[in-house]
């Protein structure tokens, strides 16, 4: 750093990252300020970095000024806060403290619950199913529903925020990511976005979209035909499993029961689910 302040500068970026974790609450924290690394200070301004374009974009339009204003009780004159998109250990100025317990909630919410960021990348099946598979598995999805054609607005940005971390961030940020919301609000063309930027961007993943019917219907005719281990492997070998409308398998008690334990087995295994 050209211009250190005062008092070390690591050690104040860390009671400036304890406050916003006080006011903003373990699940904004993990999800939008914890991935962040302390760059340099020079000429009176802070220079953090993100690991994605989109992630800098989010934190320095929501949460620059705050963390200005915060570093500025720390001395040194500090007067600005700069987001730019640069991370990992060549970057990072010092050490970094590990990430909370993830949730996200809101309008048209995206609850995300139970995982912190991971450590590692998700683990890779040794074989998991063809391209073939996946489309027979599968729904189709719309070509027309895609981060680009979405319409943001004050119901569904967080929603929309949240969804764009799953599908740019190399290591899972939260898992499961949960959506809710009223009919129409955008929810399947969310994850029809998250879906086509994650084909785009890692094609070697394994990306599986289908209905909570369909889900249902691949098991039930899996019970029929005494051909469950089949069904298992082919669900928990995907490396992103996205179900939509799964309010249709309540009080389905055999279908819930075999979708936790897929559930389980895909989360506890570093897998995406949606």
């Amino acid at each position: 750093m050209k211009a250190p302040p005062p008092r070390d500068a690591h050690d104040a970026w860390q009671r400036v990252r304890a406050r916003l974790r006080a006011e903003l609450g373990d699940a904004a924290f993990a999800s939008w300020l914890a991935p962040l690394v302390l760059i340099g200070i020079e000429d009176g301004a802070v220079r953090l970095g993100a690991p994605t374009r989109f992630l800098s974009d989010w934190v320095a339009s929501r949460y620059a000024h705050r963390i200005a204003a915060l570093w500025a009780l720390e001395g040194g004159g500090i007067r600005s806060a700069h987001i730019v998109t640069a991370a990992g250990p060549d970057t990072a100025a010092g050490p970094d403290t590990a990430a909370g317990p993830d949730t996200a909630a809101g309008p048209d919410a995206a609850a995300a619950a139970g995982r912190t960021e991971a450590e590692a990348p998700p683990e890779r099946p040794a074989a998991g199913p063809s391209e073939d598979e996946l489309a027979e598995l599968g729904s189709p999805l719309n070509g027309r529903f895609t981060f680009r054609e979405f319409i943001v607005g004050k119901s569904n940005e967080f929603a929309h925020a949240a969804a764009r971390r799953v599908a740019e961030a190399e290591r899972l940020p939260f898992n499961p990511l949960y959506l809710h919301g009223g009919v129409g609000l955008g929810k399947t063309h969310l994850m029809h976005a998250i879906a086509w930027c994650i084909r785009e961007r890692t094609p070697a993943r394994k990306v599986l979209y289908l209905s909570a019917e369909r889900f249902m219907y691949h098991f039930v005719r899996a019970v029929r035909y005494k051909d469950t281990m089949a069904f298992k492997e082919q669900f928990r070998s995907v490396d992103v499993l996205m179900v939509d409308d799964v309010q249709f398998i309540c009080d389905k008690d055999s279908t819930q029961e075999e979708f936790f334990h897929t559930f389980n087995a895909l989360v506890d295994h570093n897998r995406q689910v949606v």
